[in-house]
């Protein structure tokens, strides 16, 4: 019966669950960092095709547009922008 006391019992000391804690804990900010470096290319890239919209490069636009829902890009905005600026040239 003392053994199975002792099966139950925390082993670790408070240095190492420290330790497992920081790993954890910068785990979980490279992984914010990666996500949010992804993201920012992304967002560069949109932004980019809104401005060829707006100063009236509407087939740069468009075959910027038609490659990001081409690659099924997890984003409403790209197919938005596309339909927007088919219909902004009178392609319907």
């Amino acid at each position: 019966m003392a053994t199975e006391s002792r099966i139950w019992q925390r082993t670790d000391t408070p240095r190492r669950a420290s330790g497992r804690r920081v790993v954890y804990f910068v785990g979980i900010a490279c992984f914010v960092w990666i996500f949010a470096i992804g993201n920012a290319g992304k967002a560069n890239d949109l932004d980019r095709a809104r401005e060829l919209v707006r100063v009236g490069e509407y087939e740069q636009a468009i075959d910027l547009a038609k490659e990001q829902v081409a690659k099924r890009v997890w984003n409403e905005a790209w197919p938005r922008l596309l339909i927007d600026t088919y219909l902004t040239i009178g392609k319907f």
